[in-house]
């Protein structure tokens, strides 16, 4: 039975197709996400705020995303994210003109929204049309901010900046910060964003993103060792991405083949994350060879730098005087030279058993 047969048959092909998702892989993010609790659902009922101040202030540290969205094609993920990034982005607005008696909140039939909605239906249209009649004249609200990146074409989609390029080049990265810190018309595509970053950080106007995830995988080749090579490379591609763009305490989810030297992998996330987990959620398909990592509150650990200066006592770093900026930089290349040597291993390897 041919691949098109075998997903028609499958539950959640067709569930994606009835809620409007573009693949069944949405509902792998939804169950994720129900599990961790990653990205959260602005309700802003729970909170007793006597103005709207303070509720703008609790939305835009808590509530508004920005997001990273690797391997995107063909889009599923990011309208998962966009239906949680508008979600929390109307009811901010919803309050703010409801705090200033506005009347174009009368005819918005808040209340029965409020009662259907859910992820796992793709609400992303109506949402959008709800936010553009509420949208105010208002600086201090933040608007999400999801980049998509994949080497194929991506479909266009509103509230998402869709980057066409290869995640492993130093001029995607830099795509991914404009497009974050709102640069991408910028007409001096080579120029290096960090260059004037630091200035950015003092006046408190430069965005990392909260999370960074990545669904994409090579073509199988039905020998796990090598697909889990494969995969492994892309992950540490990812995580090299992840030095650049992510915020510390920020999170990290990635695909996963499961085999023998999965635990050295979590072991090298483990310098980056607090907590590492691998989850399989229940609409990934049992035969397949796919879990998923979730990496959560990520840091630029200095203990790398200890450890290469014990191997190299003539070029010592002064791990005190870094910058975060010089730190990301530094984990960016160390992460290159382990792809690099990962991959003289496999050759090597390669040769001695053919």
């Amino acid at each position: 039975m041919g691949k098109l047969s075998k997903d028609r048959r499958d539950i959640y092909y067709r569930k994606a197709k009835e809620s409007g998702y573009r693949a069944r892989s949405s509902f792998k993010l939804i169950q994720i996400n129900e599990k961790f609790g990653i990205l959260k659902l602005f309700k802003p009922d729970i909170y007793n705020c006597n103005n709207e101040k303070d509720l703008i202030n609790i939305y835009n540290e808590h509530y508004c995303y920005n997001i990273v969205d690797l391997c995107a094609a063909p889009g599923s993920w990011s309208q998962v994210f966009a239906n949680v990034c508008l979600y929390n982005y109307y009811q901010i607005l919803y309050m703010i003109n409801k705090y200033n008696n506005n009347e174009n909140i009368k005819n918005i039939q808040h209340e029965e929204f409020l009662n259907k909605f859910s992820l796992y239906i793709n609400y992303n249209e109506e949402l959008e049309n709800k936010i553009k009649n509420l949208k105010i004249k208002c600086s201090n609200i933040k608007e999400p901010n999801i980049v998509a990146v994949d080497l194929q074409e991506i479909g266009n989609m509103n509230y998402v900046k869709i980057i066409q390029g290869d995640i492993t080049k130093m001029s995607t990265i830099d795509k991914i910060l404009k497009c974050m810190n709102n640069k991408i018309n910028s007409d001096e595509e080579n120029v290096n964003v960090f260059y004037n970053m630091e200035q950015q950080k003092k006046e408190n106007n430069f965005s990392y993103a909260h999370t960074v995830v990545s669904d994409g995988a090579p073509d199988i080749t039905g020998m796990n060792d090598i697909d889990e090579f494969i995969q492994s490379q892309l992950i540490l591609s990812s995580l090299k991405v992840c030095c650049s763009v992510l915020k510390v305490g920020g999170n990290f989810i990635s695909k996963i083949f499961r085999g023998e030297h999965t635990g050295l992998l979590i072991l090298h996330l483990n310098k980056f994350f607090q907590r590492v987990y691998i989850c399989k959620p229940q609409s990934s398909r049992n035969k397949s060879l796919e879990s998923f990592l979730v990496c959560l509150n990520f840091s630029l650990p200095r203990s790398n730098i200890i450890s290469m200066n014990n191997h190299n006592a003539e070029n010592k770093i002064n791990d005190k005087y870094l910058s975060e900026e010089q730190m990301r930089k530094f984990h960016a290349q160390l992460i290159t030279y382990k792809d690099k040597d990962d991959q003289e291993s496999e050759e090597k390897r390669k040769t001695t058993f053919s």
